[in-house]
């Protein structure tokens, strides 16, 4: 499990999710710490991902996503042209990866 090919629509929710709720947190700037998977190659990271919402269900799953989407909304529409445009301006951002 864990590639695109053999994710269901669930396991694609939960790993956008996921990914959503990062960014929403980075944007948002709520002083929570990135998570350590951020540290795991992309690959191992998605397949651990994967595993850790296997047994989750399609209802909590789109239950998640849908919070980690409204999150991201939020938090983007809070910011500012200069936060777009300014390689650096969140952790983990620069000029080869910008927000």
């Amino acid at each position: 499990g864990g590639s695109a090919g053999e994710w269901s629509v669930k396991d694609a929710l939960a790993h956008n999710a996921w990914y959503r709720r990062e960014e929403a947190e980075l944007f948002g700037e709520t002083g929570v710490e990135a998570s350590p998977l951020w540290e795991v190659p992309q690959d191992l990271r998605d397949e651990m991902l994967f595993e850790q919402n296997r047994a989750q269900s399609l209802y909590q799953t789109l239950a998640e996503f849908r919070q980690a989407f409204d999150k991201l909304i939020a938090a983007v529409e809070r910011l500012t042209g200069d936060d777009l445009n300014t390689p650096d301006r969140f952790p983990g951002t620069s000029v080869d990866r910008p927000p």
